[in-house]
């Protein structure tokens, strides 16, 4: 007799199957869904008059189409393309802001600088020309203004940022926590919920796409989720994250509530932030940093040995210092400063020099060296180092030889000038001591030795028989000496001061006096306050007159200058490695990037292959269920009518 039970278990199958397929369908577009498939297996037991015929179908499960493999390799990768894609886009605009090097550019910006100083030098007398180098000084801070200013908003917007992602992480760590909470229950049930697993492998990935993840499967169903060595979310609980600063300064995470940041976290977009922010901004903001400063330096370096058209100085102020000499930026080295001084009345002028230690001196100790100079007053007024003359003085610090020794022992009527102007690298002294005895011009034989800082002769100037009075001999290095008419005494000397710098110790342009820049940054950079209220200020000579353009001829000369601290590169040439180093790295993750997705893309494409939904096939799979649900409803209808007429023959015997 046919079983009805195997009718109704045919008629379960295809029921059950129908709602698979209804639910694949439905999900067709979902994000992270997986086909299901129902697994039927044969019943054992039935038949009838003692031939067992098997008890029909029944499903056991429902199960996910997964290739674990490649789910697995799609989670690894995630988080790679999510922070080489954060540290593009970020860079990006980077480069778009100091990149340019067009007109407007930083590069161009600086080449303009450099060539208004080279125009300059050309005519040092020219107001317009130094209206031309202001101008050309304010363009070029401009752009490192800009540059500082966008480097640093995008520090401030990346942390924002990195503070609602991980918001937004520990939010889908709770919904994690939540649907493991609901698999394992059901797991425990003896079922399964294939849509609950995957919406929550869809929020790990998301998670994945935010921070890099170790994904721990356990055998009821859930997962453990790990985030450099700290489990965020075990089974159904969850431990929260936060964003913060460690005592370095920089960007990590750390357990909410506790404060042992981890800076050493990647992937994800969290993770491209905490690289920016932590290293790639900052080592470019440092580059930025560094090439200003050189500018700024190198420039003030020459500037503040110089004179303009306005001439010396009645009163400077510099910027806001502290008294601890060895921490002023930039650095202050053991040295000396050298102050010329002009009696106006009499055109007397006099050198006198201040010995700067900051390792022994304090400022307060530098200021009494400078009031110890007669005619000048120091003083520290609101943090700012103030140098002033008393009536009729004036004073600056202008390297040029003095017309007169700087000591002599010269007993006869000769006397000796001095004139030029010096050309050496070092300071020195030079000493002078005259051979023979006589008249100038007269006694043969009559010479004066040159012996340099070393203790080495380097010239005898013959100044006996032949020699003219008055007329000019070259001593060392641009340094000339002229011998009136009258006596010189055998061994007497006299000495030179040869300066080929007046501040040795580096104080003045840390100090800020008689600077062309203030700042010493990107975002600090810029022309200095004296200069920028008279255009005369701008330091052309380095010489006593101040109608020459050693000054402004030698900062021009900075721009050609390979410095140390570029990498031995010159101001031009350490911005466009600057800018391209930039485009390197944008470059690098372009490349990376596009690798990593053409990989995800071939991934997605295994994986829709794998477990996609095929409309046209789900449609043909219906099919084969409705007709074996039809044919089941026949089986019972048949089996139904059997058993009745069985039963009325039963009835009529």
């Amino acid at each position: 007799m046919a079983d009805l039970s195997i009718g109704l278990n045919g008629l379960n199958v295809a029921l059950a199957a129908i709602d698979v397929i209804g639910n694949n369908i439905a999900n067709g577009a979902t994000e992270g869904f997986h086909r299901q498939e129902v697994t039927i297996v044969p019943v054992s037991c039935g038949g009838t008059g003692g031939i067992t015929a098997g008890g029909g179908a029944r499903v056991t499960d429902v199960r996910r189409i997964v290739d674990t493999v490649v789910e697995n390799e799609i989670l690894r990768q995630t988080p790679l393309l999510a922070q080489v894609s954060k540290e593009l886009d970020t860079l990006q605009t980077v480069e778009g802001t100091v990149g340019d090097m067009s007109d407007k550019g930083l590069g161009a910006s600086i080449d303009s600088f450099f060539g208004a100083l080279q125009q300059l030098a050309g005519q040092p007398d020219s107001a317009i020309l130094r209206d031309q180098v202001c101008g050309a000084a304010d363009a070029m801070t401009a752009q490192f203004h800009d540059g500082a200013a966008s480097i640093t908003s995008l520090g401030t917007n990346l942390r924002v940022e990195g503070g609602t992602l991980v918001d937004q992480l520990n939010s889908l760590a709770a919904e994690v926590a939540d649907l493991n909470r609901q698999l394992a229950l059901v797991t425990n049930q003896g079922k399964s919920n294939s849509n609950l697993a995957d919406r929550r492998d869809e929020d790990v990935k998301k998670m994945t796409g935010l921070l890099n993840l170790q994904v721990q499967p356990n055998g009821d169903g859930t997962v453990n989720l790990m985030a450099g060595g700290t489990g965020i979310v075990m089974g159904a609980q969850v431990t929260k994250l936060e964003l913060g600063t460690s005592d370095t300064g920089k960007l990590g995470l750390a357990v909410a509530g506790f404060h042992n940041y981890n800076l050493d976290v990647s992937g994800g977009t969290i993770g491209g932030i905490l690289s920016l922010t932590n290293d790639l901004l900052p080592a470019l903001s440092d580059n930025f940093d560094t090439l200003a400063r050189t500018i700024s330096q190198g420039i003030n370096q020459v500037h503040v040995q110089g004179i303009g058209t306005d001439g010396s100085f009645d009163e400077l102020d510099g910027s806001t210092v502290s008294q601890d000499l060895g921490s002023w930026q930039p650095p202050v080295t053991a040295g000396t400063v050298y102050v010329r001084m002009t009696d106006t009345s009499t055109g007397q002028v006099t050198r006198y020099g201040v010995a700067i230690d900051p390792a022994a001196d304090s400022l307060d100790d530098v200021v009494a060296r400078f009031n110890a100079i007669p005619g000048l007053s120091a003083a520290v007024t609101n943090g700012h180092l103030h140098l002033e003359t008393d009536s009729g003085h004036q004073f600056d610090f202008v390297p040029a030889l003095l017309p007169e020794a700087s000591t002599s022992t010269l007993t006869g009527t000769a006397q000796a000038t001095v004139s030029g102007a010096y050309t050496g690298a070092e300071n020195q002294t030079l000493s002078c001591r005259v051979v023979g005895s006589g008249s100038v011009g007269v006694t043969d034989g009559l010479a004066v030795e040159v012996t340099d800082g070393s203790g080495n002769v380097i010239r005898s100037l013959k100044v006996g028989q032949g020699y003219r009075a008055g007329d000019v001999l070259a001593a060392s290095d641009g340094v000339q000496v002229a011998f009136s008419a009258g006596t010189l005494a055998d061994g007497e000397t006299f000495t030179i001061d040869a300066l080929a710098s007046s501040d040795t110790a580096g104080f003045l342009s840390a100090a800020g006096l008689n600077t062309f820049f203030a700042g010493n940054a990107a975002a600090t950079i810029d022309l200095a306050a004296d200069v920028r209220q008279s255009v005369g200020r701008v330091a052309t000579s380095c010489e006593a007159g101040g109608l020459d353009n050693t000054a402004i001829a030698r900062m021009a000369a900075v721009g050609d200058t390979p410095v140390a601290a570029l990498g031995g590169l010159t101001v031009g040439d350490s911005c466009r490695r600057l800018v391209a180093d930039v485009g390197q790295e944008v470059s690098l993750r372009e490349g990376r990037q596009q690798g990593l997705q053409a990989s995800m893309t071939q991934l997605d494409n295994q994986r829709a292959d794998t477990s996609g939904v095929d409309l046209n096939e789900q449609a043909a799979q219906l099919m084969i269920f409705e007709q074996l649900f039809q044919t089941m409803a026949k089986y019972m209808t048949s089996a139904n009518q059997m058993q009745q007429s069985l039963m009325a023959v039963i009835g009529t015997t």
